[in-house]
C-alpha cells in the first residue's frame, strides 16, 4: 500500500510539473508581450487619430462650401463699411468746429476735427468685429458623424473639425475685411471734402 501511495504521489507530482511548465513559460513571456502590445496599441491609436483628423478636415472643407463662404465674406465686407459710416457720422456730429447743424463739410480741419478719429474708430470696430464673431461662434458638427463612436474618436474629430472650420472662416473674413476696408477707403476719398 505504501508503494501504491508513493507511486500515486509521484504520478501526481510529475503530472503537475508537466502541466504547469507551459503556464510558467507563458507567465514569464507575458510582460514582453504586454510591452509589444502597448507599443502596437499606441501606434494604432496614433494612426487612428491621424485618419480621424484627416476625415474631419475633409468633412469641414465640404461643409464650408458655398453658403458659408459667401456669408462670412459678405459680413466681413459689410462690417468695415458700416463701421466707417457710423464712425464718420458720429465723429462729424461730435465735431465742435463745424459751422452749423446742417452738416457743413467745409469746417476748419486744423487738428480739432473728430471726423477722422471717428472714422478710424469705426473702421477698427468694423475690422475687429468679424474676427471676434468667427472665434466666438462655435461650428456645429452633424450629430450622425459622431453617433456610436468612441470618446477618443469624438474628441479627435471635433477638435480637427472645429479648427478647420475656424481656419476657413478666418481666411474668408480676412479677404472680406481687406475688401471692405479698401471699399471704405475709396468711398471716403471719393466723398471727402477737400479740407479733410
Amino acid at each position: 500500500m505504501r508503494i501504491d501511495s508513493m507511486f500515486q504521489r509521484s504520478v501526481v507530482f510529475i503530472a503537475v510539473l508537466t502541466l504547469s511548465m507551459p503556464f510558467i513559460t507563458l507567465a514569464q513571456q507575458h510582460p514582453e508581450q504586454t510591452e509589444v502590445s502597448e507599443a502596437g496599441a499606441t501606434q494604432a491609436a496614433s494612426t487612428m487619430r491621424l485618419e480621424v483628423k484627416a476625415a474631419a478636415r475633409q468633412d469641414a472643407g465640404n461643409d464650408f462650401q458655398g453658403d458659408s463662404k459667401f456669408r462670412w465674406f459678405s459680413s466681413a465686407i459689410a462690417s468695415p463699411v458700416l463701421g466707417m459710416c457710423i464712425g464718420c457720422g458720429v465723429g462729424y456730429a461730435a465735431d465742435p468746429l463745424r459751422d452749423d447743424g446742417y452738416g457743413d463739410w467745409n469746417s476748419d480741419c486744423s487738428g480739432g476735427t473728430k471726423i477722422i478719429p471717428g472714422l478710424f474708430i469705426g473702421l477698427a470696430v468694423g475690422v475687429v468685429f468679424p474676427f471676434v464673431a468667427s472665434v466666438s461662434h462655435s461650428p456645429n458638427i452633424p450629430a450622425e458623424r459622431l453617433l456610436g463612436k468612441s470618446p477618443e474618436y469624438v474628441k479627435s474629430y471635433s477638435d480637427a473639425y472645429k479648427s478647420r472650420i475656424r481656419l476657413l472662416r478666418l481666411k474668408w473674413i480676412a479677404a472680406g475685411t481687406a475688401t471692405g476696408f479698401g471699399l471704405s477707403a475709396i468711398g471716403y476719398l471719393a466723398i471727402r471734402p477737400s479740407g479733410l
